[in-house]
């Protein structure tokens, strides 16, 4: 998972190199933007589809995340670094206009490019602000849907359950009770009650996503 996290961060930042050398070789500046937001999109939609690994270690499942996490980061390659470049190209153009003015307009113009790319440094992080909010909100709202509360140490007992019950310390499978029957599961049947808390906390892990699919279609409808 760590290596997966750092590969990921890595290519958010060196594909704006590509992403650069696309908008530069075509000159489609707002092509190429429009493209990083559907695909970024596309990337999120595959993350919100309920997938379950059954089995632990190298699957299917995992080769998808990898692809879904590789669309999302060529996407943000070819949005990131152009968005920067189009809203300076529109202070070029206010520029070159208040120059045939004289040097005091001209100074005015380039003020206003500062204040330009603090508004917009503004509002590209605002998202980034409110997701962290969204996300755990959606999580939660699918797992009282189907009549769970969301518990953070819970996964990790229930995997440990399933794996191998009969390691597990008396102390451990006493807090895996309490917490099973706090999150509205059968204590009875502690293996289906695991399973199926791990398929629904799962399902509403993907289905967060779903604020990010609506987020880029919703940046792209503005942006267009």
């Amino acid at each position: 998972a760590g290596w997966i996290y750092a590969v990921f961060y890595f290519l958010i930042y060196v594909l704006s190199l590509p992403g650069g050398i696309i908008a530069d070789r075509t000159q489609k500046y707002k092509g190429t933007i429009m493209s990083g937001l559907i695909l970024m999109a596309a990337g999120y939609g595959i993350l919100s589809v309920p997938v379950f690994a059954e089995t632990p270690g190298f699957s299917w499942v995992l080769v998808l995340t990898c692809i879904a996490l590789f669309i999302i980061a060529f996407g943000n390659g070819l949005f990131k670094g152009n968005l920067q470049v189009l809203v300076g190209q529109m202070y070029d153009n206010f520029e070159a206009e208040a120059a045939k003015q004289g040097p005091q307009a001209l100074a005015e113009a380039k003020d206003k490019r500062d204040s330009g790319f603090q508004i917009f440094y503004v509002f590209i992080n605002v998202g980034g602000l409110i997701a962290p909010f969204v996300a755990p909100l959606l999580r939660s709202w699918w797992l009282e849907t189907n009549g769970m509360v969301y518990n953070a140490q819970l996964p990790a007992l229930c995997h440990e359950f399933i794996n191998n019950a009969a390691g597990m310390s008396a102390q451990a499978l006493e807090n895996l009770n309490t917490m099973i029957a706090a999150a509205g599961g059968n204590i009875a049947d502690m293996a289906a009650s695991c399973q199926n808390y791990l398929q629904i906390f799962n399902e509403g892990i993907h289905y967060s996503f779903i604020a990010s699919v609506a987020a880029m279609c919703i940046s792209l409808v503005i942006f267009f």
